[in-house]
């Protein structure tokens, strides 16, 4: 699966346009105002605990998730865009 990359702080994303990896979740963040932002959230609490993201455009919102699940036919939901942090440490 290809997939755009950016760096936020040393680690980075990988996102997957139109995707929403379903289940996972820690923690729904309301008031972020983009994917980068989103990305930035996740590795900041990067540790064990967020492994991935989901983000809502429409609503502003950013899921933590600490898995990072398969996206299965059809899982594609129309704004939302899936992340999965690079390079963890530990």
């Amino acid at each position: 699966m290809t997939g755009q990359s950016t760096s936020s702080g040393g680690d980075s994303c990988t996102y997957q346009p139109v995707s929403d990896r379903i289940g996972g979740d820690i923690v729904n963040l309301s008031g972020i105002q983009s994917p980068e932002a989103c990305c930035a959230v996740c590795v900041a609490a990067s540790g064990p605990e967020c492994r991935a993201f989901s983000y809502d455009a429409a609503n502003s919102i950013c899921y933590i998730k600490s898995v990072i699940t398969d996206l299965g036919p059809g899982t594609g939901s129309s704004g939302v865009r899936n992340g999965a942090i690079n390079n963890l440490g530990g």
